[in-house]
């Protein structure tokens, strides 16, 4: 989830740097990947905040998220 909300915001930062207002798509996206995973915005932000209190924890979490980003840029990646 952590992956596909990281890309929802690279997508967000793309549209503001083109000059369009993020904030229109902004709600919609992340209320589609709280429904696409089955969880409210509340228990995202509580998950979150439990992370952030084990760093440990957080970093190992966020190995696995950086590897689903990378396979992600791999994938995608122009000339592919």
């Amino acid at each position: 989830m952590l992956a596909d909300m990281h890309t929802a915001e690279a997508i967000l930062m793309i549209k503001r740097n083109k000059g369009e207002d993020p904030q229109k798509y902004s709600t919609v996206c992340f209320e589609k990947l709280f429904t696409k995973y089955g969880v409210s915005r509340e228990r995202f932000n509580m998950n979150l905040n439990y992370y952030k209190e084990d760093p440990e924890e957080f970093y190992k979490m966020y190995e696995s998220v950086v590897q689903v980003l990378v396979n992600r840029q791999r994938f995608y990646a122009p000339g592919k």
